[in-house]
Order: C-alpha cells, then structure tokens, then sequence
C-alpha cells in the first residue's frame, strides 16, 4: 500500500490561540514560534506516528523535535512559577523595607511631625520641589543637579503631582511603559524607583518614596514643600480676598501666586503627556490671576502696575485677548488713547499670525468706547464693557 508524502494528507488542526487551519507542519512550526509547545508536540507525535516506513528520517526528526517541545514546556512552565515567585519576593522586600524605615524613623531617630504648609521656614523643609517651570529639587538642602534616570525622575514628578494620593504601581506601570508585558513594565519601574531612592539619598537618609499595599506615595512623615501647593493656595485666597471685598490682601495673594509661577509645569521636560492637562489647568489659573491682578490695581488707581501684570499674561499668552483690553484700559487712563488702538492692531496681529482669527466683537468694542468716549467706569472695570 502507498504511502502519502510525509506531512501531505492529514486533518488540518487549529493553530493554538489563533483559530487557523493548515499543513501540520506548518501549524507546529508556527506553534513553537509562539511559544505553544505543548501543541506543537502534540503535532509532532501525530506526525510521527502516521509517517510511513519511507520517512524514517523526518520521523525521528519529529519526535526529536517533539522532546525539545517538552523540555521547552518545562522550561515555560518552570519560569512562569518562578516569575510569580520573584514577583512575591518583591513585594516582600517593599513591605519589609518600608517596615524597617518606619522602625528606624520611630525608634532610632524619630522626626518632630510638621503639619505640611504651604509657606514653610526653609529651615524646617525636608523635601523642597519646585515644578511650576524646570523641575527643581532639594533634599535636606542639599539641590539634586543630576538624575541618572530620566525614568526615575518621571516617576518622581508622577508622584509629586498625586501626593494627595498613594499611586497604585499598575497605574504608574501603563503610565510609563504602555507597550512592555506586564513583567517587563514591573522590572523597569523597580529599576527606576531604586534609581530614584539612589537619587533622592543623602547625608541624613530618610526614605523619600513609600511603598504600602501596592501602592507608592511620597514620605508623609517629610515636610515637603511644594510650589505648586502653595500656587494653588494663593490663588484660592486671592479669590476668597477678591470676593469679600479686601483688596489689599486680594493684591498680596495674587502676587504671590505669580512669583510662585516660573513657568509652565515641567517646562523642561519633553519625554512625558500625562501632566498636560494638568499644565494647562495651572497656566490658565496664572493668566485668570494676572488679569484679576491688573483689574485690582486699576481698581486701585494704580494704572502702571497693572500694566505690567498684563504685559506679564500677554508675554505668557500673546492672543490672550483679555489682557490686551485690560491694557488699552491702561493706556485710557493716562489719556494714551493713540496707545489703545495701536494695542488692538498688536492684539490682531497677534490672532492673524497664531489662531487665523480676528480680535472679538468685545474686543474691538472695548477698543472703540476707550478711543471715541473715555468711561471713566470702563476704565476702572465698573462698566459693561470690561475686560
């Protein structure tokens, strides 16, 4: 009786985890290539054992490669218990780590808590972070010039910005490394916390980076200061000020917040997205406090100063139409009125050149009122035609 040609003849089998049909040959080539070996042995036995007398060679050739199947699933088998193991390992040695820095901070050189405040002594800060522009930081004093990870420093930045919160580690996992399998992502952030803890060390180490039930925060037992806290604290009492009617501390609050402001969060970081949204809130919160600022000070009578809050928003903010009504108010009051139309061409220009847009309806009436009939209650913000 003939023979059919060796791997010609036999039923199609489903390609593990892929739902195709085809040669068996084929199918457990394309099986071991995916790691199936499991199946692919399977195939491979069939193929062996339905071989005739012709294909010895290609028989032994099978089972050959069907031992190497079972041996590779082993190895498989053996690696994934031992990933699981590893991945215990180190959720122990977090847990043990962060009880033994808890141990030391209470029993050995326990710290004095300082309730967090949004202007602190320096002398009192443990952790200075300054992030509203180039990211800054200070450890007992002592400025870090250098991260040797760019990684560690993402992470940092992650966690300052959700310090009301602990992170879980599978957030800051799909945050940085997306694409890597779920070990991958694991081992790169370990890699990335110890070279940040390495980073953040100093002559008077204290973990500044806690790990607790999955999840990582900074160090509540520090006394961090952050500008961007305090950014956001003034800008909320300026506005309470604002609204009760105390000019004078409205004024101070509002100042402090744009001295707080250096520039856009992370300014000097082009590696990351998840903080713009974050950046754009916090820059939007800065323009409103400019113009609030200079609408005070006109309030006050004080035309100068609230030209150079505007002219602060305009540098940040070219097409901030707001501010450039508030400056052609300036402008009015000190009777500059050939000022105030040469500031509604520079805002157009501004609109043309950056947005393909003209100036608002408001705009340019604002610009006509100021230049044909000079409110005094327009000037000072009284009147329906405000900035």
């Amino acid at each position: 009786m003939a023979h059919e040609p060796f791997g010609c003849g036999f039923r199609s089998t489903p390609n593990a985890g892929k739902g195709e049909t085809g040669p068996p040959l084929r199918l457990a080539r394309d099986d071991i290539e995916a790691g199936a070996f499991e199946h692919a042995e399977a195939l491979l036995m069939e193929l062996a054992e339905a071989g005739g007398p012709t294909e010895a060679g290609a028989r032994a050739a099978s089972v050959e490669l069907a031992r190497l199947c079972a041996s590779a699933r082993e190895h498989q088998r053996l690696a994934r218990r031992l990933d699981a193991s590893a991945d215990r390992h180190r959720d122990a040695e977090e847990r043990l780590r962060c009880e033994m820095v808890t141990l030391f901070d209470r029993r050995i050189a326990p710290a004095t808590p300082v309730s967090p405040s949004p202007h602190i002594d320096t002398a009192d800060v443990d952790v200075d972070v300054r992030v509203l522009g180039p990211l800054e930081v200070a450890v007992h004093g002592h400025r870090i010039t250098r991260w040797a990870s760019l990684k560690a420093r993402a992470v940092f930045q992650y966690l300052v910005i959700h310090a009301d919160r602990p992170v879980r580690r599978e957030t800051l996992m799909e945050t940085f490394w997306p694409r890597n399998t779920r070990n991958s992502s694991r081992n790169n952030l370990n890699v990335a916390l110890c070279s940040l803890r390495h980073t953040l060390q100093n002559r008077r180490p204290r973990t500044c980076v806690l790990f607790t039930e999955g999840c990582y925060q900074l160090n509540p037992g520090l006394v961090w200061q952050v500008d961007q806290t305090a950014f956001l604290v003034d800008i909320a009492a300026a506005r309470a000020s604002e609204a009760a009617g105390c000019t004078d501390k409205a004024i101070k609050a509002y100042g402090r917040a744009g001295r707080l402001y250096r520039g856009p969060l992370f300014e000097d970081d082009t590696t990351s997205e998840w903080y713009l949204p974050s950046r754009r809130h916090l820059e939007e919160l800065y323009l409103q406090g400019l113009d609030s600022l200079a609408e005070l000070y006109l309030s006050v009578g004080d035309p100068a100063a609230a030209e150079d809050e505007a002219r602060r928003a305009l540098a940040a903010d070219p097409c901030r139409e707001s501010s450039h009504r508030l400056l052609m108010r300036c402008f009015a009051s000190r009777h500059q009125h050939h000022l105030v139309s040469r500031q509604l061409q520079i805002c157009a220009g501004a609109l043309k050149r950056e947005l393909g847009i003209s100036p608002a309806p408001e705009t340019l009436e604002v610009c006509e009122a100021l230049t044909t009939r000079v409110l005094p209650s327009l000037i000072a913000g009284n009147g329906t035609l405000s900035a």
